[in-house]
């Protein structure tokens, strides 16, 4: 969503990109569109509504926060990768959330051209130890592997599917 385009992405590439990577001006709120010091366009979209992504030939996207957004827009942002001269890569960063898309795209098994990486939050340069400890403190364990460890999980003690539906197809 915009928002957490304004909240989270923006602000964390403000913090981490050095200086001069933006060319002088090259923000332009109004079109969410930076302009990076070699000439390259970087747009921020939303993949709220997964058909507004179409048309733009893309030669890189990333999807911050992919388990948020839908299947859908991942196939259509895939679809978008065809500018000319560049091999077209997508990088999806997330927390998993229980056994999404994200998950049967790319951790049930193994594709070809696709890569599962795998880091836990005691990674981030930018987190402090104590910051972890709290959070451990205060997450049961199925939330300290989702959100501290990055592991595919469900969380809340929650079916990943219908019981009593299973039990018709069991015959029970």
């Amino acid at each position: 969503s915009f928002p957490m385009l304004r909240d989270a992405t923006l602000r964390t590439i403000n913090e981490v990109w050095p200086l001069g990577v933006l060319r002088p001006g090259g923000w332009l709120a109004g079109e969410m569109r930076m302009v990076l010091g070699n000439g390259s366009e970087v747009l921020y979209r939303s993949t709220d509504d997964p058909e507004h992504l179409r048309g733009p030939n893309l030669s890189y996207v990333w999807m911050d926060e992919a388990s948020l957004s839908t299947l859908e827009a991942f196939r259509i942002l895939q679809g978008r990768l065809r500018q000319p001269g560049y091999p077209g890569k997508i990088t999806l960063t997330t927390t998993p959330k229980g056994f999404d898309w994200v998950f049967d795209e790319f951790a049930r098994e193994e594709r070809a051209g696709y890569a599962l990486h795998n880091w836990s939050l005691r990674d981030n340069p930018y987190v402090s130890l104590e910051f972890i400890e709290r959070l451990e403190e205060s997450y049961d364990e199925q939330m300290r592997l989702q959100e501290i460890e990055g592991k595919f999980v469900a969380v809340g003690g929650r079916a990943q599917f219908d019981r009593d539906w299973l039990e018709v197809l069991l015959g029970r």
